[in-house]
């Protein structure tokens, strides 16, 4: 046999060597996958505080999600899930993923439950018109913990909170030209836009009240009416968020 006769052959035998090996280690793949075989290989670990700030967000965003279907009404409130500490004394323990824990209805219409034993936590608090979802875990078990979350407000209620103070803002601004109040409004949109926010958390039958309030006797009860019974309205008109 020629020499390039010879080199063509041990080609041919190279490619058919490699397919079979190819072939083989498919099929010990498959086969380790039936047999429910890990590999050996270490799977790399996940940061439990990555993957808490991960789980928060995904409990926000599915809040958000529900709220722009629901007229901006966020679910109601899940408990601490677990309920059991992620800690045996001083010793961490990463908790199980226990199904009835997790069958609550809030978890259930969030769509929410981890997909392994986590360190953390989770609750979700809400009044319908805002919401926090939190993580929380002491990770060495030392009484200092950690926590993640987000908070979330019902655009509609927060519109409806910035008609309500902007109201009460003319109320006592008496004085003001429409232009003038107008002005102030834009030039203390940031301070509006957290009142706003408190609003939504705390100020529900206030809202109510202001915006039916026809008088200034009426305006006058809403003015001493909690939670906003503290706020200075004159300072926020200055720009002083007290």
């Amino acid at each position: 046999m020629s020499e390039r006769g010879a080199r063509s052959k041990a080609g041919r035998w190279g490619v058919l060597v490699a397919l079979a090996v190819a072939a083989l280690l498919a099929g010990c793949k498959e086969a380790k996958e039936k047999l429910g075989i890990e590999d050996s290989k270490p799977k790399q670990a996940v940061d439990p505080n990555v993957e808490a700030d991960r789980h928060v967000q995904q409990i926000a965003q599915a809040a958000e999600r529900i709220a722009a279907s629901e007229g901006g009404v966020f679910p109601a409130s899940a408990p601490p899930t677990p309920t059991r500490s992620a800690c045996e004394g001083d010793k961490p323990v990463a908790l199980p993923v226990d199904e009835a824990d997790w069958a609550q209805p809030t978890w259930q219409k969030l769509g929410f439950k981890p997909r392994r034993p986590s360190r953390f936590r989770y609750s979700f608090e809400s009044n319908g018109r805002a919401f926090t979802a939190r993580a929380v875990g002491d990770l060495n078990c030392d009484g200092k913990s950690v926590t993640f979350e987000r908070t979330g407000y019902s655009q509609p209620v927060l519109d409806r909170c910035r008609e309500a103070i902007n109201k009460t803002l003319a109320y006592h601004y008496l004085g003001l030209s429409k232009k003038s109040l107008r002005a102030m409004v834009r030039r203390q949109s940031k301070v509006i836009d957290e009142r706003a926010k408190a609003c939504a958390v705390e100020g529900g039958d206030w809202i109510d009240c202001v915006m039916n309030a026809k008088t200034r006797k009426e305006f006058g009860v809403c003015a001493e009416a909690p939670p906003l019974k503290g706020w200075d309205w004159l300072a926020v008109g200055k720009g002083e968020d007290k």
